[in-house]
C-alpha cells in the first residue's frame, strides 16, 4: 500500500440555515463538530474534499428559507476555517460545475472551456463568506527551519493510529462500496461473501450447464441411431417388396405363356 500524504472525507451535512457548528436543526449534534472531535488526534493532515449540501436538501423542511432553486448559505465554511483549523487543514467546495444540479454554483455552459458560466446565487453566498475570513484568522506561518526530508508513513502505521484514536479502518477502494454499505459487517468480508457467494452460483450454474449438455448429447445420439434403424427397415422394406413385385410379374408372365392355346 502506497503511503498517505493527505486525507479527504466527503461530507454533504449542513442542510440547514438554522443549524450551527454544535447543533444541528434538529438538535442532534453537528456533523462538523462530531467530525472535528473524533478527528482531532489524527496524525495526517485532515481536509473536506468535498463540502457541500445537495440543492433538493437545502431547508427541505423549511418554508420560511427554502429557496426553489435550494440556495446554499455556506455558513460552515467560518467554522471550518475557525473552530477545526487545529486539526482540519481546509475544504473543497463543491462544486464550480460539473457536479449536476443538485451541487452546481455556475449555470450556463456546456463547460467545454470556451462557453462563459453564469454564477448563481449560490456562488455569490459562498463568496461572501469567504470574504468575512480577514487573514488573521489563518493558521500563523511556520518559522523558517532547516529543510528536513519526511519520510512517508504506510498505510499500516496510520490505520493503527486512527483506529487507537478515532476508531476509523481504512480499506483499498477497489473493495469499498460506492455509496452507502453495511455498517454491521466489514466492507472487506461484505464484498469477499459477495464474492465467494458469485464464484459458488458461477460454479453451480456451470455444473448445471455441463450436465444438460451431457443429457442433450446423448439424446441426439439416441435419437440419430433410432432414426438410422427406422430408416435402415423402411429401406429393406422397400427393396423386399420391389422384389415380391418383379416375382409376381414373372409368375403371371409364365402362367399366361402356359396357357396360351396352341
Amino acid at each position: 500500500m502506497s503511503p498517505i500524504d493527505i486525507f479527504g472525507v466527503n461530507i454533504e451535512s449542513w442542510c440547514s440555515s438554522t443549524q450551527d457548528f454544535y447543533l444541528n436543526s434538529d438538535g442532534t449534534p453537528g456533523a462538523y463538530y462530531s467530525l472535528w472531535k473524533a478527528l482531532q488526534a489524527t496524525p495526517v493532515p485532515v481536509i473536506f474534499s468535498e463540502m457541500g449540501c445537495p440543492h433538493k436538501l437545502f431547508d427541505r423542511d423549511d418554508p420560511i428559507h427554502k429557496t426553489v432553486e435550494g440556495t446554499r448559505d455556506w455558513a460552515q465554511t467560518e467554522y471550518v476555517i475557525k473552530e477545526m483549523k487545529d486539526s482540519w487543514s481546509g475544504f473543497i467546495a463543491y462544486t464550480y460545475d460539473g457536479g449536476g444540479n443538485d451541487f452546481d454554483m455556475f449555470k450556463g455552459g456546456p463547460w467545454d472551456g470556451r462557453s462563459v458560466l453564469e454564477p448563481t446565487q449560490d456562488f455569490w453566498n459562498f463568496k461572501e463568506q469567504l470574504a468575512k475570513l480577514p487573514n488573521d484568522d489563518m493558521l500563523p506561518l511556520p518559522q523558517k527551519k532547516e529543510h528536513v526530508i519526511a519520510i512517508p508513513r504506510r498505510c499500516s502505521a496510520v490505520e493503527t493510529d486512527f483506529i487507537s484514536c478515532c476508531d476509523l479502518r481504512l480499506f483499498n477502494d477497489d473493495i469499498i462500496h460506492s455509496f452507502r454499505f453495511s455498517e454491521i459487517m466489514p466492507v472487506d468480508v461484505e464484498v469477499n461473501d459477495s464474492v465467494q457467494q458469485t464464484e459458488d452460483v458461477t460454479k453451480s450454474i456451470y455444473t448445471e450447464f455441463s450436465s444438460a449438455g451431457l443429457v442433450f448429447l446423448l439424446f441426439i445420439v439416441l435419437y440419430t441411431m433410432q432414426r438410422w434403424y427406422v430408416t435402415s427397415k423402411q429401406s429393406n422394406l422397400r427393396e423386399r417388396s420391389k422384389l415380391r413385385s418383379g416375382n409376381n410379374e414373372a409368375r403371371k408372365t409364365h402362367y399366361k405363356s402356359i396357357e396360351r392355346p396352341q
